[in-house]
């Protein structure tokens, strides 16, 4: 009988298992890769759903299996793995993975695969599971959102504690002084209304009464209705923040949105801002504009025009230019008459600084069969980064490249 693999739910998948996931899967459980079809045993993963970087990791094969060339037969697996306990540490995992002749191999995060993550520019991988469930590391992470708290709402809380402690010290002397106050008369007077059944409370239990009695006298020292008060308030403010004509992007179409109702009022009470991040206060916009490929011109006929009315007015201190980033899937034409430069060789002799790189797509234009070798041509963009093209993408054999992922920004250029 033919040994297969089988699709299983989430929350069918226990530790043992191997998992075998295709280009763009997203990973269900935390594994330990142990094929994948890369030739130099590589996977690339996409942790936007863990960390929020949509740049892609690597992560490599467990050494010794990275040498074989067919996928691991899992009827054959007879390796034992042990690793530490789960944990939300998701940046360490240690562990070895021990084969039937004794021989360990250390196990590393280099070695892992974590829940959330999308396999990117693989075509296959297999992993057997190491935590599953309430035990991955994405899980144990997921703690839910920390409720934050503005600054008029601690002070708001703190008054109403004082507010708390007033009330209770008034009701206790209330209390103390009228238990002395019964207590200095011997014989039953008129104002010391007896029980039914004729018998007189003692002191004792009578400031007992009058605590409670107070409590209900004087809590309209509780500002309760403060609360209500000041949520009014900030719907109002919220209000008046989306409806700014100030903060309307005309761009986009689109105005503020206030996603953090409960600390709107902080806005005005900011003295320092601290921005480590860059696009956080600037614009960082990556254009892709010309190219020149075996002789061929690949440009952005939008973007040509907006360079060319951009070069006419630019000003002496301002230089910006509006517009759209993307895809490109149409762009491929051959010595376009938008494009007026037309080289002669493969990336031509007459020097430009207008060719800037990005994620983008070669479509498959007219001409595409003339220029045989922009299959093999990929552009990095100028921060240094790894450019890794998806094949699978292309049209009928037609495209150059479908889709260019870029990798860590640390890893050297192409």
């Amino acid at each position: 009988k033919e040994k297969k693999y089988i699709d299983r739910c989430w929350k069918d998948v226990t530790v043992g298992d191997f998992i075998r996931l295709s280009c763009n899967e997203v990973i269900p459980a935390d594994m330990v890769l142990l094929f994948s079809t890369d030739p130099d045993g590589i996977c690339h993963i996409e942790t936007s759903g863990l960390d929020g970087e949509s740049n892609l990791k690597q992560r490599q094969v467990v050494r010794g299996y990275a040498e074989q060339d067919s996928e691991v037969d899992p009827e054959k697996f007879s390796s034992r793995i042990e690793c530490e306990s789960p944990n939300n540490d998701l940046s360490r995992f240690r562990g070895f993975l021990e084969h039937s002749n004794k021989e360990r191999v250390g196990l590393s995060k280099e070695n892992l695969l974590l829940r959330g993550c999308t396999i990117r520019n693989t075509e296959a991988v297999v992993g057997i599971v190491v935590y599953a469930g309430h035990e991955t590391k994405a899980m144990l992470n997921n703690s839910g959102p920390r409720y934050k708290r503005s600054k008029l709402e601690r002070r708001a809380n703190t008054d109403v504690l004082w507010c708390v402690m007033l009330l209770v010290i008034m009701c206790l002397t209330g209390a103390v002084g009228h238990g002395i106050w019964l207590s200095r008369y011997e014989k039953m007077h008129f104002f010391n209304v007896p029980e039914p059944d004729g018998h007189i409370i003692s002191p004792l239990l009578a400031g007992f009464y009058m605590f409670w009695t107070m409590i209900i006298l004087l809590q309209v020292l509780i500002p309760i209705s403060l609360y209500v008060s000041i949520e009014i308030v900030k719907l109002g403010q919220i209000y008046f923040i989306q409806s700014d004509v100030d903060f309307y992007n005309e761009k986009t179409d689109s105005i503020v949105q206030c996603r953090a109702l409960n600390i709107a009022e902080d806005l005005g009470q900011i003295q320092y801002l601290f921005s480590d991040k860059t696009g956080t206060l600037t614009e960082n916009k990556m254009v892709f504009r010309r190219c020149s490929v075996a002789g061929f011109d690949y440009c952005h006929e939008e973007n040509a025009r907006r360079l060319e009315s951009y070069q006419e007015a630019v000003s002496e201190d301002e230089d910006f230019i509006d517009t759209v980033s993307g895809s490109l899937s149409n762009m491929a034409k051959p010595r376009a008459p938008s494009c007026r430069t037309v080289h002669n060789g493969p990336l031509g002799n007459k020097p430009s600084n207008h060719l800037a790189g990005s994620s983008f797509t070669l479509g498959s234009g007219e001409g595409a069969s003339e220029v045989p070798h922009s299959r093999q041509a990929a552009f990095s963009s100028p921060i240094e980064t790894d450019v890794v093209p998806d094949t699978r993408a292309g049209h009928g054999g037609l495209c150059c490249f479908g889709t260019i992922n870029i990798s860590a920004p640390t890893h050297p250029a192409l």
